[in-house]
């Protein structure tokens, strides 16, 4: 019987609650982005210790030191100018839309 890394199975676990995101549309100022789908990332397994707080919220975080891999969507925008701006995001999830998130940016003039 082969063993399965940790690493392995937590890739896979974290990459099939992603796998059920669809339709995922982000605009910025009322931008939409294109090719949202090639800033998907997963991670390689990596420590950390979660705030005792989340074992309310996920079962499985110990607020000890425990390891995790991540998967996701992950963008990084050029510095906003300064003023107002908008962030909408919108996903179906396991085949359900969501409701949209709308984030609201202020960006302060810098010294």
């Amino acid at each position: 019987m082969r063993r399965r890394r940790l690493e392995d199975f937590l890739a896979e676990g974290a990459a099939a609650v992603i796998d059920l995101v669809s339709n995922l549309q982000i605009e910025v100022d009322g931008v939409p982005l294109s090719n949202v789908s090639d800033y998907r990332l997963g991670t390689q397994l990596f420590h950390f210790t979660s705030h005792p707080s989340l074992i309310a919220i996920d079962p499985c975080v110990t607020g000890t030191p425990q390891p995790a891999v991540v998967n996701g969507y992950f963008l990084m925008f050029t510095p906003f100018s300064v003023g107002e701006h908008v962030l909408r995001i919108s996903l179906d999830f396991a085949g359900s839309p969501l409701p949209p998130t709308t984030n609201f940016i202020t960006v302060a003039p810098g010294n």
